[in-house]
């Protein structure tokens, strides 16, 4: 699917726009090419601004807050909680399925990588969502089906049951 730039009138793959959720296909009208053109050109006029602004922001207010209620969450709520809840499971289940972990590890490179480009639609109910890869053949990696979590569940609750 091709847009229009509202900036240069260029035709253009929908992959040459930044995501926008508040627009109605989901993209900006103006192209990444533009808009960094836009971008440099304010922050050349208005670089003091942005220097102070930069140099002043870690210690603002609500970010130094945030930090503040971080900490004192991690006080309360024991490091060791989280470990047995959550550090220990994935460990347990990274050991004893080396063949998905190791299928899910070289595919996610690959997608880091950009050997492989995930869509953003399910290829089930066609939503527009986080997706999650889904192996037929763990012996295949790269080799996968890109459903939304809620497919994903229900295409394994259906393969348990026949």
């Amino acid at each position: 699917m091709e847009k229009e730039c509202r900036r240069c009138f260029r035709s253009l793959p929908l992959s040459e726009y930044y995501q926008h959720k508040q627009m109605f296909d989901g993209h900006l009208n103006v192209c990444k090419e533009c808009t960094k053109n836009r971008v440099g050109k304010h922050r050349q006029d208005n670089i003091d601004r942005i220097k102070e602004y930069d140099r002043n922001r870690p210690n603002k207010k609500e970010r130094v807050e945030k930090v503040r209620q971080r900490r004192d969450w991690l006080k309360v709520n024991d490091r060791q909680k989280y470990q047995v809840q959550i550090v220990a499971p994935k460990k347990k289940w990274d050991k004893n399925n080396p063949e998905k972990k190791r299928a899910q590890t070289i595919l996610n490179n690959a997608v880091r990588d950009k050997r492989i480009i995930k869509p953003i639609y399910c290829s089930i109910c066609e939503k527009k969502t986080r997706l999650h890869g889904h192996h037929d053949d763990y012996s295949k990696p790269l080799d996968v089906e890109w459903m939304c979590a809620i497919c994903h569940k229900t295409f394994h609750k259906d393969l348990d049951n026949s």
